[in-house]
């Protein structure tokens, strides 16, 4: 289930302070990724070097290649390197009352005009439903992630005020509380869509753009109305464009390998999701083109881009003859 979402100040404020980084930390080399196309900003706990379990975390570098490195100037307020936590990687642990940022951002570094892609590999600590993991912007202009938000994923691009049209919300699958997931949201034009553990949870649909010549803070774990989190990022991407159906099964299928997390297959054509692609597809694909609602209802947890057989990240009345070529057993994208 999915809706529209409209944010204001909910919560308590936070005092919010302005940091800078005060120690250089040595940074690792960028894992492999098996796509770099539009990648504009990395957080990975491996990244960081130097660092003891319990540590605090002074600073973290984006490993992007753009240097967008976040931090955090107060003590009091620094999350905590946990060594060995995720198939023997570390994670960043933040209990609620800490978090990092880095002034001066240009939105135009982090995302495009109409799309965009993101992936979040989180734990959520407790039923504590107010968890922001990104936010860039202002209340009317924003990118902003968060996981979760009254139970809801949210992703947000644009302008997510009453009525504004830039947010879209997914309510978060069962299991979610004290586990690991992968979470994946895709904006491509009017349409999102999201995933967890490759799990498509639906599409929305929202028209609003954000303006990315203006220049804000970056923040991590918390936001301008003092919404934090409590729980732990392995690692965080961020693309300025709509990754296609077979990119985004390669970046999830490389962090469920990564970090050992299970992620449903995604099979070109497979529409009912039991793995194989035959007859039995047939009446979900003509569900999947007659209304994304009815299809996301009927088959809850499928993935409703395997129908996307021209891997133009879209199902529309241009895949059938592709769907039926795949019938037929010569599937691939063009």
């Amino acid at each position: 289930m999915f809706t529209g979402l409209s944010q204001r100040v909910t919560r308590p404020g936070i005092l919010l302070l302005g940091c800078v980084a005060l120690a250089a930390v040595q940074v690792a080399p960028l894992r492999a990724q098996p796509v770099t196309n539009g990648l504009r900003f990395v957080l990975q706990a491996d990244g960081l070097t130097g660092y003891a379990n319990g540590d605090p975390v002074a600073a973290w570098p984006d490993l992007s290649g753009q240097g967008l490195d976040v931090s955090q100037g107060n003590a009091a307020q620094r999350p905590t390197y946990i060594s060995g936590a995720l198939n023997g990687l570390p994670v960043v642990r933040f209990d609620g009352g800490d978090w990092l940022t880095r002034d001066n951002v240009v939105g135009s570094l982090l995302t495009s005009t109409n799309q965009a892609t993101a992936y979040v590999v989180v734990k959520q600590i407790g039923s504590d439903p107010y968890n922001t993991t990104l936010f860039w912007g202002t209340p009317t202009n924003r990118l902003l992630i968060h996981t979760t938000w009254g139970d809801w994923l949210s992703f947000q691009h644009g302008n997510a005020e009453s009525g504004g049209g830039g947010g879209v919300s997914w309510w978060q699958p069962a299991g979610w509380d004290d586990q690991w997931h992968v979470v994946e949201f895709v904006r491509n034009g009017p349409n999102w869509d999201c995933a967890v553990g490759g799990a498509g949870q639906g599409r929305g649909n929202a028209a609003d753009t954000p303006e990315i010549n203006e220049t804000r803070t970056l923040w991590i774990c918390n936001d301008q109305w003092g919404n934090t989190h409590s729980g732990d990022l392995a690692e965080l991407l961020i693309y300025d464009r709509a990754l296609t159906r077979d990119e985004r099964g390669q970046v999830a299928a490389y962090l469920g390998t990564k970090y050992a997390l299970p992620i449903a297959p995604s099979v070109l054509a497979d529409m009912n999701c039991d793995g194989a692609v035959n007859f039995d597809d047939i009446n979900p694909f003509v569900l999947a083109l007659s209304g994304v609602a009815g299809y996301y209802e009927s088959l809850p947890g499928c993935n409703l881009l395997n129908g996307d057989v021209d891997c133009d990240g879209a199902v529309t009345f241009d895949d059938i003859g592709g769907f039926v070529a795949c019938l037929s057993g010569d599937c691939h994208c063009p």
